[in-house]
This record gives structure tokens, C-alpha cells and sequence, in this order.
């Protein structure tokens, strides 16, 4: 088990942040296309990193949770509201376009037909590596699921956002894993051994 909570740390602190850069890259190279897969791919890109999603909030969301006002496109997730960029906005138009009710983003078969069931773990796997492969980055440098999490912890740390600020937007009950992603790794050791602590006398 010892072994097993190493490695999964280990992971964790090697994650690629999937940042500002490539998410600005991907939108040049796919924003343009008419290709379903293209349309949802990008617009899974927009909301990994402007909301801070997890693998399990993506599978989660519901067109229902997109709303649209005069100043652009809100995502609530967890009872909280996120404002998208502009393109971030355009991106989840052009995808709901397809799919306006229910199950936000689902399986696209080789013959573009539209799944009514979420993506699954593996399916999300092969939209990140995808967006991987399109930046040519090297296999070693492939995004996870927690890559836009990483990436926009490191933006918002850079923005003079404190900690605590970070943890409410992400979500995190803990502050520790944005100390790790924003690399105050010694902050964020002391965080876990806090929350562990908590956590075995509730």
C-alpha cells in the first residue's frame, strides 16, 4: 500500500500542466474545423482548463450546466459558477449545437454518430492524448486527466491568487494539492499530514 501511495504521488507531481499556450494552439489548429470529434475535443480542452475539471466533473456535466447571458457562457459546477473566455464560449456553442440537452460530452463512433452516454474513462484518456499528439509533444510530456487542474493552478498562482483563493476555485478540500501543482512541495506535505490527520479522527 506504501508503495502503491508513492507512486500515485509521483504521478501526480510529474503531470504535464496543459496550459494558456497549448490551449491557444489547439484552438488555432481545431476551431476551425467542422468535424464533430474536432468540435468536441476542443471545447473539452476549453473546460479542463477554465474550470479546473477533473475526469470525473467531465463525465458529470450536463448541457443543462452551460447558461449564456449578455457578458458571454457560465459553466456551474458544485454550485459554482465559471466564466468562459470568449473562445472558450464560441468552442462549447459550436458543440452544443449537436448536443443541447442532457449528457454534455459523449462517445462520437468512426461514423460520426453522437453516443447518448458519457465518455468513459478511456475515451477521455484518448481526447488528451490526442490534444498530446497535435502539439507534438514528446510521450514522456503526454497530458493526464489532472493536466488542466496543474495548469490552471500554475496560471492563477502566477495571477497573485493566494492558496486559499485556488482551493475554492478547483474545488479541492484540502489545500494541499495546489501548494503541489503551484510547487510549494514542502507546504503541501504538511497540508496532507493535517488533512490525514483530520481525516482519522472524524
Amino acid at each position: 500500500m506504501n508503495q502503491l501511495k508513492i507512486a500515485s504521488y509521483t504521478k501526480v507531481k510529474q503531470t504535464t500542466p496543459f496550459t494558456a499556450d497549448h490551449l491557444a494552439k489547439l484552438h488555432s489548429l481545431l476551431s476551425y474545423s467542422d468535424e464533430k470529434k474536432d468540435i468536441r475535443d476542443l471545447a473539452i480542452y476549453f473546460l479542463l482548463y477554465e474550470c479546473a475539471l477533473k475526469r470525473r466533473d467531465l463525465k458529470s456535466l450536463a448541457a443543462e450546466d452551460i447558461a449564456q447571458d449578455e457578458d458571454g457562457y457560465t459553466v456551474t459546477f458544485d454550485d459554482r459558477q465559471y466564466r468562459l473566455s470568449e473562445y472558450g464560449g464560441e468552442s462549447i456553442q459550436r458543440w452544443l449545437d449537436y448536443v443541447p440537452y442532457s449528457v454534455l460530452f459523449r462517445a462520437i463512433d468512426r461514423h460520426g454518430n453522437i453516443s447518448d452516454s458519457p465518455l468513459d474513462d478511456s475515451s477521455i484518456h484518448r481526447v488528451l492524448k490526442r490534444a498530446s499528439q497535435l502539439l507534438g509533444l514528446d510521450e514522456a510530456l503526454s497530458f493526464s486527466s489532472q493536466s488542466g487542474r496543474v495548469g490552471a493552478v500554475q496560471a492563477l498562482s502566477r495571477e497573485g491568487l493566494k492558496i486559499r483563493e485556488i482551493q475554492e476555485f478547483g474545488r479541492w478540500a484540502s489545500p494541499a494539492m495546489p501548494l503541489q501543482y503551484s510547487g510549494k512541495t514542502s507546504l503541501s506535505e504538511e497540508q496532507k499530514s493535517l488533512f490525514k490527520t483530520k481525516k482519522d479522527h472524524d
